[in-house]
């Protein structure tokens, strides 16, 4: 026997039957079978030979040893007959025949600030991209069952208390703003609705939403218009519940934060204002998140989290947990390009989820 711990070669003596079990051989050279194989072909000789008398035939073999692979160990030739054998599949790209839901993000319009037509003229231009985009979808064999409208907060502008000329800048009042606010979010509802069988519009509070006074919010966290809409806009969608009947609202009282089961998927979402100081949102992000999962609140347990407040999109993910960062449809601030320098394109945040969770395909409508 020629074997080195890995590989090697075992010759038998001359035997006289034919040597059907291999563990027995490798047991006499003093190997364990259950660490040592031996890798076929054989080579085997046999002759005939007087024994006492009689005519016996014997047996010899000749076998390739190896220590045996463990379940973990990978066999590239394995490997390279799966390359070669793979044939394309004729299923079309991408198609599912499971539940799909479509998340529209909704962040920072904040309606009344200068340059409101433009704004107005992209979000209603944004609802046309979706209603393309979701027909465009069903005809590749990747339909939506249902769509969760994200409103995260900063529809509204206000008129004072959130950053210096914001008076000045302001070019409607607070019952204008409200107004448009309300027939755009009804746009939404009444346009995309029709195309599901069930949608989910959750909200929460920005802090342009906030009553404020010296730059301070002065009532409590309930009192924010941003929500405070939503409420008017499920009352009037409430009058016609034969169109509008699979159409549900998930909106807080005090939270800042709200959690969703969207077919199996957490996703969380908040307007981002409360996740600290600095213009890092990422890093911000992670922190706020890690300290909600440690104090066991509902934020903690997601697997998605989408904020807005920052003006920019970024999507990262880490350790299965996925942070999405929205854009606006706001033209863009001056004052927060002043103290960070940043700033990007406006548009409309959309993404999938399905029962394998996000889809991966976060995407920004312009």
């Amino acid at each position: 026997m020629v074997y080195d711990g890995t590989q090697g070669t075992i010759t038998s003596r001359p035997v006289s039957e034919p040597v059907q079990d291999w563990d027995k051989l490798i047991r006499v050279w003093g190997l364990d079978p259950a660490e040592v194989e031996v890798i076929e072909p054989v080579q085997m000789r046999a002759w005939d030979t007087i024994v006492e008398g009689e005519t016996k035939t014997l047996y010899y073999y000749k076998a390739n040893l190896r220590k045996r692979r463990s379940s973990h160990t990978v066999d590239v030739s394995d490997l390279i007959a799966q390359i070669e054998g793979h044939r394309p599949s004729q299923r079309p790209l991408g198609t599912t025949e499971t539940p799909r839901a479509l998340v529209v993000a909704l962040s920072d319009w904040q309606l009344g600030k200068s340059g409101g037509e433009a704004g107005i003229e992209r979000i209603l231009s944004a609802i046309d991209m979706i209603v393309r985009y979701i027909a465009d979808q069903r005809k590749i064999g990747r339909p939506f069952d249902r769509i969760i409208i994200a409103s995260l907060g900063d529809t509204i502008e206000g008129c004072d208390g959130h950053y210096p000329s914001q008076t000045f800048t302001t070019e409607l009042n607070m019952r204008d703003q409200v107004n448009m606010a309300r027939r755009l979010f009804i746009r939404y509802v009444t346009t995309l609705a029709p195309l599901v069988d069930l949608m989910v519009v959750a909200a929460v509070g920005g802090n342009h939403g906030e009553n404020r006074r010296n730059g301070e919010a002065y009532t409590d966290p309930s009192d924010n218009l941003d929500v405070a809409v939503w409420e008017q806009v499920a009352d009037v969608i409430a009058v016609n519940p034969a169109a509008y009947g699979h159409v549900s609202f998930v909106l807080p009282r005090n939270e800042l934060s709200l959690t969703l089961d969207v077919l199996g998927t957490i996703v969380a979402i908040a307007h981002g204002h409360k996740l600290g100081r600095g213009s890092n949102s990422q890093a911000k992000a992670e922190s706020w998140w890690r300290d909600q999962a440690f104090g066991r609140q509902a934020a903690g347990d997601a697997d998605v989290l989408v904020t807005g407040h920052y003006h920019h999109f970024t999507v990262t993910e880490d350790a299965g947990r996925v942070h999405i960062q929205t854009p606006t449809q706001d033209s863009g601030s001056q004052w927060w390009s002043d103290i960070t320098g940043k700033g990007s394109q406006p548009g409309q945040l959309i993404f999938s989820i399905d029962g394998n969770g996000w889809g991966g395909d976060a995407t920004v409508l312009r």
